[in-house]
């Protein structure tokens, strides 16, 4: 017989099932004297070994909890994981880091696998919301910068992406600047949605009316091939002879439309003023230094944890929506 027999050849062998063979082999549960003696005695003669990862796996699951994030590169999902890390090892806490690259079939693959014994929750950052809907899962999990529509029995903990928004759209407008609003076609999240709504809302209050959405192509994470298209829209804007205001979707568009208004010698902020969304590095370090909606990653990192710890410890979990504060950061571009 092959030396490398499994539980379910053990339990053909035997006669039995592989959830009793599986008792006798951990020494654990009920079953009678004459049962043990045959398993054992069908183990040791086909030099059955079991495998202890798997088996200390599944003793530690309590301790273990599954960080799946879509792409490790980028700088606000990098900062959470570091945070969330940290704060679940000083808990008592383990932390297994799935990077999906934004891959439906391998966030669903890393949660199955994760779910199957192996961690007791899950942290789960700006997730593929059909991936969750058809997984029927039943361990905690707190969900970061992007909700699924699940209704009952979740958590999230993300910004308050509206209201960072309305307070960008409504800066530029006081600063007696045309509001206008630079998105990305490939980001379609909950997040996007509430910064989109934010502008409009403003500018319906304003009696602010036309076309003020202009839509990039990018990768996922922003990253340009030119900047042609960025040029195309800032000529048709400056035409307008009057100060341009650009709410920029995220911080990297921003750095972009910055990068172009410079070489187009367009003046910033008089001719043109440029508001981006994060406060990640690249809004300090680019030619000017951009003024952004910040988002407190620290904070929404010890919301998702402290959720998190409180359903395990509780043993339940109370659906509830966390909206972390966010702040308009005042520097060159406007």
């Amino acid at each position: 017989m092959k030396n490398n027999l499994s539980i379910r050849d053990i339990a053909k062998l035997s006669g039995v099932s592989v959830s009793t063979v599986s008792r006798v082999l951990n020494n654990n549960g009920r079953y009678s004297e004459a049962t043990k003696e045959k398993v054992l005695k069908i183990a040791k003669e086909n030099g059955y070994r079991p495998n202890s990862l798997a088996r200390n796996l599944r003793k530690q699951a309590s301790t273990f909890i599954g960080i799946i994030v879509p792409d490790i590169s980028n700088e606000f999902f990098a900062k959470i994981v570091k945070d969330c890390e940290q704060l679940l090892f000083s808990i008592g806490y383990l932390a297994i880091v799935c990077n999906t690259e934004r891959n439906p079939e391998l966030e669903k693959r890393y949660i199955e696998k994760l779910s199957n014994h192996m961690v007791a929750g899950f942290i789960i950052i700006s997730t593929n919301a059909t991936t969750i809907r058809n997984l029927n899962l039943t361990l905690p999990i707190v969900y970061i910068d992007r909700t699924p529509n699940l209704g009952e029995n979740s958590i999230s903990v993300s910004s308050d992406n509206y209201l960072g928004g309305k307070i960008a759209t409504k800066y530029l407008i006081r600063s007696n600047a045309d509001p206008y609003m630079f998105i990305t076609k490939t980001i379609k999240q909950s997040t996007t949605e509430d910064r989109i709504s934010g502008f409009k809302d403003v500018l319906i209050k304003e009696n602010i009316e036309g076309n003020r959405i202009f839509s990039l192509n990018t990768t996922s994470d922003c990253v340009f091939s030119d900047l042609r298209e960025i040029r195309k829209y800032l000529d048709t804007l400056i035409e307008k002879r009057k100060k341009i205001g650009i709410f920029a979707i995220n911080d990297k568009v921003a750095a972009a439309i910055l990068k172009v208004a410079i070489s187009k010698k367009i003046k910033i902020p008089e001719e043109l003023s440029i508001i981006g969304f994060d406060d990640i590095s690249i809004s300090k370090t680019a030619a000017m230094p951009i003024t952004t909606i910040s988002q407190n990653t620290s904070s929404i990192s010890s919301q998702a944890v402290n959720a998190l710890f409180e359903c395990l410890n509780k043993n339940i979990q109370i659906s509830r929506k966390i909206v972390i504060p966010i702040e308009l950061i005042k520097r060159a571009t406007a």
